[in-house]
């Protein structure tokens, strides 16, 4: 989507919107492009925004991983600790190199 800001009322909508997007980004020259289009019609905000379950501290942590070098994952939990001892705890966890 582009960085143009636009606001949505009905969160459907938006998770309509986020799920035909991811779907389109995964769906090249794949041949269940219809069910996906369909999924999308039918999505609740919820399933779109979360998928089917929220994720997990481990799912979290490897998504940090992927996005951020060890060091600034260290400097953010440091910038967090005084206000969330749990999200600085996850932060250090994603900073350690995978076992």
């Amino acid at each position: 989507m582009s960085g143009r800001r636009q606001k949505m009322a009905n969160p459907a909508v938006w998770a309509r919107l986020v799920m035909l997007e991811r779907s389109l980004q995964t769906a090249q020259g794949d041949p269940q492009l219809r069910d996906r289009l369909v999924e999308v019609r039918e999505a609740t905000a919820a399933a779109a925004v979360l998928g089917a379950a929220a994720p997990g501290p481990d799912s979290i942590v490897a998504g940090l991983r992927e996005c951020y070098p060890p060091e600034v994952l260290n400097e953010c939990a440091y910038l967090v600790a005084d206000v969330s001892h749990e999200l600085a705890q996850l932060l250090v966890r994603a900073a350690r190199p995978t076992p």
